[in-house]
């Protein structure tokens, strides 16, 4: 694949169905891998915020109960997760996949989970 132009664009452009210019990809010379190095692009970020919660009830000296309460993503940002990076071209040069530079998949949403724990 050729890298014809600045791939990157503002943080106000980007949207779910178009991260990066996928103006700036070109079907490389016939015979020829292209010029675009392996790492152009730098995905979606992770803003992630896991929290945990415990309390100890003792029952006698040695006994006890531990109740736990845990939340992973917390916030439930969304999170992006994939990219389609698999650029296609027609035999006129243009771009054949309608998925090239969309987000196509998310992480994990909140998860909660509650725990009783018997220590002895």
């Amino acid at each position: 694949m050729d890298l014809v132009g600045k791939a990157e664009i503002s943080k106000s452009d980007r949207s779910q169905s178009r991260f990066f210019n996928t103006d700036a990809f070109a079907r490389p010379a016939r015979g020829t891998l292209g010029n675009a190095a392996k790492y152009n692009l730098r995905g979606p970020g992770i803003n992630n915020v896991d929290m945990g919660l415990y309390k100890n009830v003792f029952v006698k000296e040695r006994y006890r109960f531990q109740l736990r309460g845990e939340t992973y993503n917390t916030f439930n940002h969304t999170q992006f997760d994939g990219l389609d990076l698999t650029a296609r071209f027609d035999p006129a040069g243009k771009q054949a996949n309608a998925r090239f530079g969309q987000v196509i998949s998310a992480r994990n949403a909140r998860r909660m989970q509650l725990a009783l724990k018997f220590i002895f």
